[in-house]
């Protein structure tokens, strides 16, 4: 028998870290006033099942004891054996063909044969199909007095409003870590299992708030009656405290020299990301609540935001180790841009590339850049200009018409073009490609006709953006943007010219 079944709660006060919603269920059972239809929510393991069965066996209890089923009564002995026929447990995902449920509602008609209430309990209720749903609407609707229905689901938006506003609801909240510590060490003590300072504590936070999980890693790595800490750590790819330490300050420190080092040892590691970001959060969260009111706190809480912001990025990618890279590239430059660098489209005109005609205050009148018209032209010309075949236009002189679009020229050499290009390419490259984006922000840019120079001050960061699936993305957003055959050139040293932070 696994742990989990063998130490599944038999009754109320056994279910772990939902006390709010055990004490008014033995409330309603103790005094009487129970409900005819129950949903329960929340996620995996955290005791929406258990606490299911525990309803449905105090419903029929003989000798309830304050709530509590005396789980000693013929009824209760009935359920914990399996023979209690008055209690029918049924898959929502097995069950979900219409023809099932109606078969269910027939038989609620019938009265219970041993117990007080005939109890429905339907598991991930969710599964049920939209005729199912309907189909068992009708009866809780206007149920037989013999009749409880509970519901548990992990999804309640899957579950109809219809069917959530006849049923009284509990969302149960994923468990402590304290709580399922706590729950372990009284586990382990019963199966005579040693373990590791620090191990017990690991598992419950490597389950996540579920006790389902936490007792079946438990069991799983309990090997020859033995807890181990670095077998678990090696396993879940968990880096060691001392070394998360170390990474963070060379992010603070900004420390270049160590930082390459540093990539390829986590890289050795062979670390899941999901399990490196939580674990560097967490860490961070610490940092910050040691350094408030400290001058270190704003570069722990930069860092901190880049981490968290880049989270949910992580499985868009199949590289698993990529986000962590590109991430850990962002936060050693955490000092040196604004949180919020990338600009809002939404607020800032997009700039093209520079076009010929000027638009003039007076629409009656022409004016280009660098061109004069050989005759004045007076207020009365429309908006459209063609020349009379009388007149005579210089060699050199050209007029531009409204409608003619111009084609696309190469991007003078000034700082402000450099500026507007550098802008235009990273608000293109936001939706383009964010992990390039991620890796060029921070760049310091100038430009010579087609050419982009980026220069970086972290080498590894240049190296990376001399391979080509750094460089294509860039290469054709400029494309796309501005035309020509543009060129990317990279180089690491000292950030002296245009960067980022002048810009924005």
């Amino acid at each position: 028998m696994s742990l989990y079944t063998k130490y599944r709660p038999k009754d109320w006060d056994s279910v772990v870290g939902q006390d709010f919603i055990v004490k008014i269920l033995r409330s309603s059972l103790k005094n009487g006033h129970t409900g005819h239809a129950y949903i329960l929510t929340g996620s995996r393991g955290t005791g929406k099942t258990t606490s299911a069965r525990i309803l449905a066996k105090s419903f029929n209890c003989l000798n309830l004891q304050d709530g509590n089923p005396c789980n000693a009564c013929e009824n209760c002995q009935a359920f914990e054996n399996g023979m209690m026929i008055d209690i029918i447990e049924i898959d929502g995902a097995s069950n979900a063909l219409v023809d099932n449920i109606r078969a269910m509602i027939d038989e609620a008609k019938f009265l219970p044969t041993f117990g007080k209430f005939k109890v429905y309990i339907i598991d991930e209720v969710h599964m049920l199909g939209k005729s199912a749903f309907n189909a068992l609407l009708k009866t809780l609707e206007e149920p037989p007095e013999h009749v409880k229905f509970i519901l548990a689901t992990t999804e309640i938006d899957k579950v109809p409003e219809t069917i959530r506003s006849r049923a009284q609801r509990f969302d149960f909240q994923k468990i402590s870590e304290k709580n399922i510590a706590d729950r372990l060490n009284f586990v382990i003590d019963a199966e005579k299992i040693t373990a590791d300072p620090g191990a017990i504590e690991l598992i419950a936070k490597l389950s996540r708030g579920g006790m389902r999980d936490a007792l079946t890693l438990l069991e799983q790595f309990s090997v020859d009656k033995h807890l181990s800490l670095d077998f678990l750590k090696s396993t879940f790819s968990m880096i060691d405290d001392d070394f998360m330490d170390e990474i963070i300050d060379v992010l603070v420190n900004k420390n270049h020299e160590k930082f390459a080092k540093m990539i390829e040892k986590i890289k050795t590691q062979h670390i899941r990301s999901e399990n490196f970001f939580e674990q560097i959060i967490l860490r961070l969260r610490d940092k910050m609540v040691e350094n408030l009111g400290n001058e270190k706190f704003g570069i722990y809480n930069a860092i901190f935001e880049i981490f968290r912001k880049s989270y949910p990025s992580i499985g868009y990618f199949a590289d698993n180790f990529l986000v962590i890279e590109m991430t850990l590239m962002q936060a050693i430059n955490a000092g040196n841009f604004p949180q919020n660098a990338v600009p809002n489209t939404d607020k800032k005109p997009q700039l093209t590339a520079p076009q010929k005609t000027i638009e003039p205050k007076n629409k009656s009148e022409i004016i280009t850049e660098t061109r004069e018209i050989s005759k004045p032209i007076t207020d009365a010309v429309p908006e459209k200009i063609a020349p009379k075949p009388a007149e005579k236009i210089d060699k050199k002189t050209e007029i531009i018409s409204e409608n003619i679009e111009p084609k696309a020229e190469k991007i003078p050499e000034t700082p402000k073009t450099a500026e507007f290009s550098f802008r235009r390419l990273l608000t293109e490259m936001k939706d383009t490609d964010p992990v390039v984006l991620a890796t060029i922000k921070n760049a310091s840019f100038k430009q010579d006709g087609e050419i982009l120079e980026l220069s970086f001050g972290n080498k590894w960061t240049a190296d990376k953006m001399q391979e080509k699936r750094y460089q294509s993305p860039v290469i054709a957003v400029l494309n796309k943007i501005f035309g020509g055959e543009w060129k990317l050139k990279i180089s690491h040293k000292p950030q002296n010219n245009t960067h980022f932070d002048d810009v924005f």
